[in-house]
């Protein structure tokens, strides 16, 4: 019922949902009720998952997938609250270490990958998307003339329409893409797996880590550091910090008093972005994964 709940059901996170409550079903069981997952309940499946070695960020997917069951429960009269609230998220502090992947070594994450992996890694590396956001792009979404991509609404984790430039370096890698499908229609997946599916967010777990071990990088860096390397990069060759929040998504902060009536074109945005470059030193990963 939650998974084909329209806002769901259009959600970039459909496919994590859909995977957090296979592993919530395979706890508790098929035939436990749910209104027998209470608080208790809720605060003891965090503390023993962690304990049997689940990361924090995972058991946080999890209990987002069951606080959103809940949401839409009591939309439909079924129960009379949500305990998901009244229980505190996973510290996912103690699992997180800053990370830097340098282009040299980037470049060998992706050319161990086959090649649908490496188009997905490369947008990530070169727009600082989610991976949600980049696996749910169709051609509609992409102007390679202009060289913007616009978000919708449903499409990011913020639930506000972004644009993300595009940039030279990138394009290439989205032409060739767009010349090997012959003229796909506007609503088909910019990536597709072998199969021709869309991927799903786990679907990248196994090549990345493949990747990861065959460098022997330790500790680990996940797919989403691609994400901090983004920040580092950009910091690094001087974009300006209000464009480069607008890219990652944060544009809506609250602005202060100069940026309040700032104004970013696509022009712009495409003009910022081409001062990016991505070779700003070693890897470099601290704190421990």
């Amino acid at each position: 019922m939650c998974l084909d709940y329209p806002e769901v059901k259009t959600s970039p996170n459909q496919d994590r949902h859909a995977q957090s409550f296979v592993n919530v079903v395979a706890w508790f069981g098929k035939d436990y009720p749910v209104k027998g997952i209470w608080i208790p309940q809720n605060k003891e499946y965090q503390v023993e998952r962690l304990k049997k070695g689940a990361a924090p960020a995972t058991v946080n997917k999890e209990r987002g997938a069951l606080s959103k069951m809940f949401k839409i429960f009591i939309e439909a009269n079924l129960v009379d609250g949500n305990p998901v609230r009244d229980t505190a998220p996973a510290d996912e502090k103690d699992g997180e270490g800053d990370v830097y992947i340098s282009y040299a070594d980037f470049q060998k994450i992706a050319e161990y990958c086959a090649c649908w992996v490496q188009y997905i890694l490369w947008t990530l590396y070169m727009t600082g998307m989610r991976r949600g956001e980049a696996l749910s792009l169709t051609w509609e979404n992409v102007n390679l003339d202009k060289r913007i991509i616009r978000l919708g609404i449903t499409q990011t984790k913020e639930r506000r329409p972004k644009r993300v430039p595009i940039h030279r370096d990138l394009t290439p890698i989205l032409l060739a893409i767009n010349s090997k499908r012959k003229r796909p229609a506007p609503s088909d997946p910019v990536f597709l797996t072998p199969a021709g599916s869309r991927p799903h967010e786990d679907s990248l777990k196994k090549p990345w880590g493949e990747a990861i071990d065959s460098l022997e990088l330790k500790p680990e860096p996940r797919i989403h550091d691609l994400r901090h390397c983004w920040k580092t990069n950009a910091s690094r060759s001087d974009l300006k910090d209000r464009i480069a929040d607008a890219i990652v998504g944060h544009g809506n902060r609250k602005k202060n008093v100069k940026s309040v009536y700032l104004t970013i074109s696509d022009a712009d945005l495409v003009r910022e972005i081409d001062k990016l470059t991505f070779d700003h030193g070693k890897t470099e990963i601290w704190g421990t994964k």
